[in-house]
C-alpha cells in the first residue's frame, strides 16, 4: 500500500514571465491519464491537490474554472472565459451553496404531454390517434379541464388535403392552465379523456351532444373500453352526462410504467380574483313598513310619506 501511486500528481507551471502571480498547478490524473490543466471538470484533483499542498482551491463563478493557488486571493484573473477579473471562492474552506431547482415551464408541461399522448396512444389505440398540437391555454369562461377540436386547426404553410397528419394538418388537445398544479394522474386523466373524444372523431362516432358539454354512452362505451376509466355513479350528469369517468387502477398502474416526470407539472396560471365594484348608492329605509329607496349621496334626509318617519340609511 505504501507504494501505491496517488491519484493526482500536481506540477507548477508559468505565467509567461508574469512573476507577479503565484504559481498555478496542473494536475495529471494518474487512473485516467491525462493532464487537466485548467481543472475544469476536475474539482475533485484541484481540491486534493489543494488539501495537499496546503494551498487554496478557487473557482471562477463566471465559467466554473478550477485552479489552485499558493496565496490567499481574493480575485484573480481567469485564463479561460472572456472576464479579466472573477471575485472566487474558496471551495475548501466554504461548500458551493446548492443550485435552485429550475422551474417547471409550459415547454416542460407540453413535452412531457406529447410523450404520454405516444404512450397512451399506442397503448389504448393501437397508434391510430394522429398526434394533435397540445396546448396549455386560459379555460375563460369554460368549466372544464381540457377540451379538443373536431377539425384540425392547425397547419403546415402550402399543406394541402383532408386534414390527416401526413397532408401537415393536426387536432388540437387543450389543458386549462388554471389547473395543471392537480395530481399528476388527474392531468394524465384529462388528456386521456380527450384522446377518447379525438379517436372517436376519427373513427366517425359522435359521443358529445349539446355544444359539446353532453358526453352520451358512446363515450361511456368508449371509456369503458379496454378498461381505462370506470364511473361510481349509475344515473348521467343532466348537464355533464357520462362526462366524470375516473381512471381505473390497471390505468394507474399503466401510467407509473411511463415513468412520469414529477418535476413536469405544477406551474398554473393562477387567476387574480376581481375586485367588487364600490357602489355609489346609498339605501335607505323606513323603520315601520320597511319601504327602501337608493340615494346618490349620504346623509340625506327622507321622510316616508304613509308613515310619517323619517327614513334611516342602512
Amino acid at each position: 500500500m505504501g507504494n501505491e501511486k496517488p491519484r493526482y500528481i500536481a506540477s507548477p507551471y508559468s505565467y509567461y514571465g508574469d512573476s507577479s502571480r503565484p504559481r498555478t498547478y496542473s494536475v495529471w490524473d494518474t487512473k485516467g491519464g491525462e493532464w487537466t490543466g485548467d481543472f475544469v471538470g476536475n474539482k475533485e484533483g484541484a481540491q486534493e491537490v489543494a488539501d495537499n499542498l496546503n494551498y487554496k482551491y478557487y473557482e471562477c463563478t463566471e465559467c466554473g474554472y478550477v485552479q489552485v493557488e499558493e496565496a490567499t486571493l481574493t480575485e484573480f484573473k481567469c485564463d479561460h472565459c472572456s472576464r479579466r477579473v472573477i471575485i472566487s471562492y474558496e471551495a475548501v474552506l466554504a461548500e458551493t451553496p446548492a443550485a435552485t431547482p429550475a422551474l417547471p415551464n409550459i415547454k416542460t408541461a407540453t413535452d412531457e404531454l406529447h410523450r404520454c399522448f405516444r404512450a397512451f396512444n399506442d397503448h389504448y389505440f393501437n397508434g391510430e390517434v394522429a398526434e394533435p398540437a397540445i396546448t396549455i391555454q386560459a379555460a375563460g369562461k369554460r368549466q372544464a379541464y381540457g377540451w379538443c377540436s373536431l377539425v384540425p386547426f392547425w397547419h403546415r404553410p402550402g399543406a394541402e388535403g383532408d386534414g390527416s397528419e401526413p397532408d401537415g394538418h393536426r387536432y388540437e388537445i387543450n389543458l386549462s392552465a388554471e389547473h395543471m398544479a392537480r395530481d399528476h394522474y388527474d392531468i394524465l386523466r384529462t388528456l386521456l379523456h380527450e384522446m377518447v373524444h379525438l379517436h372517436n372523431v376519427h373513427i366517425g362516432v359522435q359521443d358529445v351532444s349539446r355544444g359539446g358539454t353532453y358526453h352520451n354512452l358512446r363515450f361511456k362505451a368508449a371509456c369503458e373500453r379496454d378498461n381505462m376509466f370506470y364511473y361510481d355513479f349509475d344515473k348521467p350528469d343532466k348537464k355533464i352526462g357520462w362526462s366524470a369517468a375516473k381512471l381505473t387502477d390497471e390505468t394507474r398502474a399503466f401510467i407509473d410504467t411511463i415513468g412520469v416526470s414529477s418535476e413536469a407539472f405544477g406551474l398554473y396560471r393562477a387567476v387574480p380574483e376581481k375586485a367588487k365594484k364600490t357602489s355609489n348608492s346609498f339605501k335607505l329605509e323606513c323603520p315601520d313598513c320597511g319601504a327602501k329607496v337608493r340615494a346618490s349621496k349620504p346623509g340625506l334626509l327622507i321622510r316616508c310619506k304613509p308613515c310619517d318617519v323619517d327614513m334611516e340609511e342602512i
